[in-house]
């Protein structure tokens, strides 16, 4: 029997799916569909493996964990929940566990190595700020890391407030000063009065030929010429409508669509309002014109930051990752589960006539594997700050802040 039987919006449809299973094994659906049958059994090895793996890293760190998060006993395990992060690498994905004490932590199945040395350029930076910025504390363990939960409050007083966008301005001049990009809504959260960055894989990032040092590259800044803009400064994000589940783990598991509209996660409140960031443009520009003072008369810090970062594994976004999970998703349509050879011309079609024939197969690989596909830097030279564009850095800020 075909799967279109089961597609719509009906209720009780993945009721009827799953007693047909029942009836007649899930063989009598997946003869018709090879790809997802070859998907079952790649996703179900991928799962037992890296819950062995996770266990293990679990079980070896239990000493430095309890150190991280100045615990002086053994730790209660009270939850462990996957899927905070795209998979790669076979599967992998960020795990969050909570404890019985209250305290949370974040398993990554990646070096932290940038994590850290972005914490600690941070605090030296600090030294020249009126309001300080923080980051998590990390444990790198080379092929993994553990990441302290930064406590989300993002209803604020009007000073916390001002605070909080003062402080943005100071992380936006900094972004940009290490070449960052990425910095997303979902990678900022509001801790009090406090931005804060939980991700710092991609800091120095190589620029395309032709691309410019600007703001809107760090993904701080609203990319106006983008309809579909993320950004961490984004008060509200429109995509395409997008076709999904709702009636999770429930007889009523349903295909629907979705309208591509979400207000921003990153974005402070004020009695439940999100707060504009327009309101607070004067806050947002003092920010950045205190830190960039500080990073010009420190340059030789600033620039041995850079180094010290440049020594680190680091990610290399070839494509937006929004753009991967997307093939993804489509590619769970029935029509493309029934040859590979339609898989893979989905696949091509998405990509265009663009990309390198090594990355073509590097992520045709990846997806075959249905991991969001990921790269990482090379290791070369990366040349230092542009000081003389700082100039016009300051000037981008203030033409945004007044549109």
């Amino acid at each position: 029997m075909s799967i279109e039987a089961f597609r719509g919006s009906r209720s009780g449809c993945y009721k009827d799916f799953v007693e047909h299973i029942q009836r007649s094994g899930l063989h009598s659906i997946l003869g018709d569909y090879p790809i997802a049958h070859e998907a079952i059994d790649v996703l179900a090895a991928q799962t037992r493996r890296f819950a062995s793996e996770f266990t293990s890293h679990y079980e070896e760190d239990q000493e430095p964990i309890r150190d991280l998060l100045g615990q002086r006993h053994r730790l209660e395990l009270r939850e462990a929940r996957t899927n905070f992060s795209d998979p790669h690498r076979g599967g992998r994905t960020v795990v969050r566990l909570s404890f019985n004490c209250g305290r949370q932590i974040y398993y990554k199945p990646r070096s932290v190595a940038v994590d850290r040395v972005w914490l600690e350029g941070l605090i030296v930076f600090n030294r020249g700020l009126s309001l300080p910025l923080i980051a998590p504390r990390v444990l790198d363990a080379g092929d993994h890391g553990w990441s302290e939960a930064i406590p989300v409050r993002d209803d604020l007083s009007e000073s916390e407030i001002r605070a909080f966008y003062r402080r943005f301005g100071m992380l936006l001049c900094i972004a940009w000063l290490l070449d960052a990009i990425d910095l997303h809504g979902e990678n900022i959260v509001a801790s009090g009065p406090l931005p804060v960055l939980i991700d710092a894989e991609c800091l120095l990032h190589p620029f395309a030929p032709g691309e410019e040092t600007s703001l809107v590259r760090t993904g701080l800044l609203p990319n106006l010429a983008n309809p579909f803009d993320g950004s961490a400064l984004t008060e509200v994000t429109r995509i395409p409508p997008i076709h999904g589940w709702s009636g999770f783990e429930s007889d009523d598991l349903r295909q629907c669509e979705f309208p591509g509209i979400t207000t921003s996660a990153s974005l402070p409140r004020v009695d439940g309002k999100q707060a504009s960031p327009q309101t607070y443009a004067g806050e947002i520009e003092s920010g950045f014109t205190e830190a960039a003072d500080f990073a010009v008369s420190h340059k030789q810090a600033i620039e041995s930051w850079r180094n010290a970062i440049s020594l680190t594994p680091r990610r290399l976004l070839k494509r937006p990752t929004s753009h991967y999970s997307l093939m993804l998703m489509v590619a769970t349509e029935p029509q493309h589960l029934t040859a590979k050879a339609l898989w893979e011309k989905h696949c091509r079609d998405c990509f265009g006539g663009t990309t390198d024939p090594q990355t073509l197969k590097n992520e045709l690989e990846q997806l075959s594997r249905w991991d969001v596909p990921i790269f990482q830097t090379d290791g070369k030279f990366v040349p230092g700050v542009k000081w003389e564009r700082m100039s016009s850095a300051r000037a981008e800020l203030s033409q945004f802040l007044r549109l």
